[in-house]
């Protein structure tokens, strides 16, 4: 049994983020925690946040970066369904309390109209678009090596398909500007081999990414974007194709709104609202092929999931102890009890 410094390290609250998993406590309707600099050079203040990075400790080489893949030899246009329903709480529509209007705390607003409408009625930029063997090869590893072996993904690639959602796609979590909100990232997008045989690939993947509904006005955070794609060896082809925003969360979005106060047009008040949207997915092929692939010798999902999301985050790497074992154990290695109350998921970007 691994500890931190000497330490018996607990997790008295369950992560709740993105994989497939129990579902975690509900988070609070609205919160916040800022991690800005306020830099007052010039005699005006600014606020830089430093985003987080993906685990250091963790070396994923680059995808693929060639024109086509030779696991791709008879790939065609490869049709794709968008589906985005975002939503928002009526509850969450009025009275915000949480918020900074020029450095000090807001009154209560309403979100204006006009933002309700993009946080309720947007729809995808492209319903339908189709994918060659070029877009989709960039999904692939630089060459088959085996079972568990993890790539990089090109975030231009990876920001291609999801501008089918909206054309703000942004891949890199520099839209913070305002002195109030989350830290950002850490941005990024991971593949891995979960199985490999002579007749097909199964390949999960895991992506970060933010779009910008309305600059300065309205910033969407998914909790992440898992994938998966299935390729036929022998034709060459992508049999399957899923890019989806994980479902089986109470919160699984995160809505950064700014909007200029009613009687105060002159200054803005930026909140933070935690959010479920029912369905953000790309779906191409035969997605029926997804929940019948399962090969000898594969990956568990849930491990799977565990080692893309330990590319992304280096507190992954410590071996949290459940409550209920934390005192036997504590008293067996004569260590002190380091404990960790969460309000809300480590593991994805809706917090």
């Amino acid at each position: 049994m691994k500890t931190l410094h000497g330490v018996t390290l607990v997790l008295l609250a369950a992560l709740g983020g993105c994989g497939e998993q129990a579902p975690a406590p509900k988070a609070p309707a609205e919160s916040a925690s800022a991690a800005p600099k306020a830099n007052t050079a010039g005699g005006k203040q600014k606020f830089e946040y430093e985003t987080v990075q993906t685990n250091p400790d963790v070396a994923v080489p680059d995808g693929f970066h060639g024109d086509v893949h030779a696991e791709l030899h008879g790939q065609g246009p490869l049709a794709v369904s968008a589906h985005w329903k975002p939503t928002l709480m009526e509850s969450k529509r009025t009275g915000i309390k949480l918020g900074v209007i020029d450095g000090t705390s807001a009154p209560e607003y309403s979100i204006p109209d006009d933002i309700v409408a993009l946080l309720t009625e947007s729809v995808p930029a492209h319903e339908h678009a189709t994918y060659g063997a070029h877009e989709l090869s960039a999904f692939l590893p630089q060459e088959i090596t085996g079972v568990g072996q993890m790539w990089k993904i090109d975030l231009e690639q990876a920001e291609a398909l999801l501008r089918q959602f909206h054309a703000g796609t942004s891949m890199h979590f520099d839209r913070y500007r305002q002195p109030y909100g989350r830290r950002p990232g850490p941005p990024g997008a991971f593949a891995i081999l979960r199985a490999v045989t002579p007749e097909s690939l199964d390949i999960l993947f895991r992506v970060h990414a933010e779009f910008v509904l309305s600059e300065g006005a309205v910033l969407y955070t998914p909790a992440c974007f898992l994938g998966r794609m299935l390729v036929d060896r022998k034709s060459g082809t992508v049999e399957a194709f899923q890019l989806r925003v994980p479902t089986d969360r109470p919160v699984n979005v995160n809505l950064t709104v700014t909007f200029k106060l009613p009687d105060q047009p002159k200054n803005k008040a930026t909140n933070i609202v935690f959010e479920h949207v029912e369905t953000m997915e790309l779906v191409g092929g035969d997605a029926g092929r997804l929940a019948q692939a399962d090969a000898a010798g594969a990956l568990a999902l849930d491990d799977a999931h565990d080692q893309l999301k330990r590319a992304f985050y280096k507190f992954m790497d410590i071996d949290w102890v459940p409550v209920e074992e934390m005192l036997g154990l504590a008293q067996e290695l004569h260590k002190p009890i380091f404990a960790v109350v969460l309000t809300s998921p480590l593991d994805d970007q809706s917090c």
